[in-house]
């Protein structure tokens, strides 16, 4: 599967125990988390935009303190096709500190287009116009 493409090891107690994500299940918001869209992060690289979204955990009080709290994406997105594609993904605790960073190499991506009227359709509009 093209989109299985990174693992990532979690250290609990004194265990370690490998999971394998997909990029895109990663940069989904889930139930008990929020999205915050970042305007000011929009630039322009070679004829596609690059903008960031935060996602974290709503109830902060149920988050141990080196587990994964949020996650800061960075978004690829082709304007002319009204498609985005996750670039790289910060994975961080509840201080802010990175846990482990993933980039999805160039060509490994897959860009898809937003349903019409979702949190990602809304961040494409934003970004693209």
């Amino acid at each position: 599967m093209k989109n299985l493409l990174f693992v990532l090891s979690l250290f609990i107690s004194t265990s370690v125990h490998s999971v394998e994500y997909a990029v895109d299940s990663i940069a989904e918001v889930a139930e008990g988390e929020v999205a915050k869209f970042y305007p000011n992060s929009v630039r322009d690289k070679y004829g596609e935009k690059y903008f960031e979204v935060m996602i974290r955990k709503v109830d902060i009080q149920s988050v141990a303190p080196q587990a994964l709290f949020s996650r800061r994406i960075t978004y690829r997105a082709r304007c002319e096709a009204k498609e985005l594609a996750p670039y790289v993904i910060d994975l961080r605790n509840l201080d802010g500190k990175s846990l482990k960073m993933i980039m999805v190499p160039p060509g490994a991506e897959e860009f898809r287009k937003p349903v019409m009227g979702s949190r990602e359709d809304d961040w494409l509009w934003q970004v693209c116009g």
